[in-house]
């Protein structure tokens, strides 16, 4: 009688949608190999790492759909120093250039031109190659993904907006958004599949893969 009581509550936990121990992913690590593109500046560096690491430190992803939002257990955990098996990350990101405050007098003469530390635009290119632990092992060499980001207006006044040249540059959610992204390249070689699902990461925008 018992037993039939334990068969019946793992059914409804299933009909529910409850967890169970099968859809738990094991604990995978993962090394940030390498990474380019980032700015010259501390704070912008600091801010996107911390970011990138964020996301890694959430231990489900949210989610989006056509069956709407959610979110998934992932298990990779970043670490700084890692032992076998582990995964890799190389990342690749692109931004926009500095803009310069360019100062001439009555004549014209270029007087100065200072980095005003903002950018032409909010967007931002990603080339990400994410590597298994057989991968590594066998020394393959696959092809990297490239998407577009763009990232969303700070937060000013609109007479800052109108007077200053460039666009503020959000470091910090340029880095949670390719974390994400990050994460869900590693989930797509895990599984061996396409997804039906894409990591959200507003409010950052996803704009089509371009061409390699």
């Amino acid at each position: 009688m018992r037993s039939v009581v334990v068969l019946i509550g793992f059914l409804a936990s299933i009909a529910l949608g409850a967890p169970t121990e099968a859809a738990e992913r094991p604990i995978r690590q993962v090394k940030l190999a390498s990474i380019e593109g980032l700015p010259p500046d501390l704070p912008s560096r600091r801010a996107f790492l911390e970011g990138f690491r964020s996301a890694f430190a959430e231990r489900e992803l949210k989610t989006v759909s056509e069956r709407g939002p959610g979110s998934l257990a992932h298990g990779f955990v970043l670490r700084d120093s890692v032992r076998e098996p582990h995964w890799e990350l190389q990342v690749v990101i692109g931004a926009p250039p500095l803009l310069r405050d360019i100062v001439r007098d009555k004549k014209g003469k270029l007087i100065s031109q200072k980095p005003n530390g903002r950018r032409a635009s909010r967007g931002m290119t990603l080339v990400l190659t994410a590597l298994s632990p057989e991968a590594i092992e066998a020394g393959a060499r696959p092809v990297p993904e490239r998407i577009g980001l763009v990232l969303p207006e700070s937060a000013g006044t609109e007479a800052q907006q109108v007077n200053t040249r460039g666009v503020e540059y959000r470091w910090d959610l340029a880095g949670i958004a390719v974390g994400r992204y990050a994460i869900e390249a590693l989930l797509r070689v895990a599984e061996g599949a396409e997804a039906e699902w894409r990591a959200d990461l507003s409010p950052v925008l996803r704009l089509p893969s371009p061409r390699p």
